[in-house]
């Protein structure tokens, strides 16, 4: 393992770190563990995701699969790697699938370091703490309680914070992995549910209000990826509706990546319906359109039928041609898609 040229990351305070260490993120799985022999396409997904986010953000890790966890390291230069590791954490906390992000220190898997990375990790805290000790190699000298109990009585007596084992204010984890012991003291939560793709492909109505966007985001957090369609009431209406829709969009892209936002002028065909002679049954034969009633209000007759029989729906569409109708429509949607300048 190289060493890094940094004097100790962030997290660390004025403490400096035994030599060698390197700077890296773990991301602790949730849902995925559970999924038995399917798992590995799980992962799989939750890797490209991962990738396409970090490229998304001009940012440049090396992955790797541990068991339950997945571990990021920042590809480019040493001196860079402090720096460029908090921002993949950052970016980290938006992909689906993630249950915690937690920004770690990777050392050599020797008892000295992993005592003496976790004391230095601690140095500037205030309160009580408490120590968190696994091990998942067993090969390892010393077991987990014994690895908790040096480390807890180190710090003691480097700082002379108290213990707290059940509610503490400062908790320091320690990992010891096939290759590494991985330490940190702290995480943040991530977004959870499953990878965006596992669960197919969805299309959202995305209409300007708060339901659609909060349903697509729930969509997305079960695994469905999701373009989006929007229909404004243009040219009868301004862009408002299209611009509102569009910053929607961009705002739950980066929690899947590569939205898609069609726009269907929808004013002309609204003009149609208010004289096809449908009165109260318009904003059904609209809905049956795939629209959203808010979209242009100016065409919206007095009374609106809330109930009404399909053979009178049927009428007026045969009365517009809505078959038509529905593909002149799709053929004039625009496409936008997220702008990352």
């Amino acid at each position: 393992m190289s060493a890094t040229s940094l004097t100790a990351p962030a997290q660390a305070g004025a403490a400096a770190l035994p030599q060698p260490y390197e700077p890296c993120v773990l991301l602790k799985l949730g849902e995925i563990v559970l999924k038995g022999g399917n798992r590995r396409q799980f992962e799989q997904r939750l890797h490209a995701n991962i990738r396409r986010a970090m490229d998304d953000a001009g940012l440049a890790v090396r992955i790797w699969q541990r068991y339950g966890v997945i571990m990021l390291r920042a590809a480019e230069g040493a001196d860079a790697a402090d720096a460029a590791v908090d921002k993949i954490a950052e970016r980290a906390r938006d992909v689906m699938g993630i249950a915690r992000v937690c920004r770690a220190v990777r050392v050599a898997k020797e008892p000295e370091a992993a005592i003496g990375t976790a004391v230095a990790l601690m140095a500037g805290k205030t309160g009580s703490f408490a120590v968190r000790a696994r091990r998942r190699d067993k090969r390892f000298p010393l077991s987990s309680a014994e690895l908790a109990t040096r480390i807890g009585a180190d710090v003691q007596r480097a700082y002379g914070y108290p213990v707290n084992l059940k509610h503490p204010d400062n908790t320091v984890f320690v990992e010891v992995d096939q290759h590494e012991v991985f330490v940190y003291t702290d995480g943040q939560p991530g977004q959870g549910g499953l990878p965006v793709g596992m669960s197919g492909h969805a299309l959202v109505l995305m209409s300007g209000g708060i339901d659609s966007p909060v349903a697509a985001y729930r969509m997305m957090r079960r695994g469905l990826r999701c373009d989006f369609l929007h229909f404004s009431g243009m040219p009868l209406t301004g862009p408002e509706s299209v611009y509102k829709a569009y910053g929607l969009m961009h705002q739950l892209d980066r929690f899947q990546g590569g939205s898609r936002l069609f726009v269907v002028a929808f004013g002309k065909t609204q003009q149609r319906l208010a004289a096809s002679g449908a009165s109260r049954l318009q904003i059904m034969a609209q809905r049956r359109l795939m629209l959203d009633e808010d979209c242009c209000t100016l065409l919206t007759p007095r009374h609106v039928e809330t109930q009404a029989r399909i053979d009178d729906l049927r009428r007026i569409e045969a009365r517009l041609e809505a078959g038509d109708l529905a593909e002149e429509l799709a053929g004039l949607a625009q496409e936008y898609r997220p702008d990352r300048s």
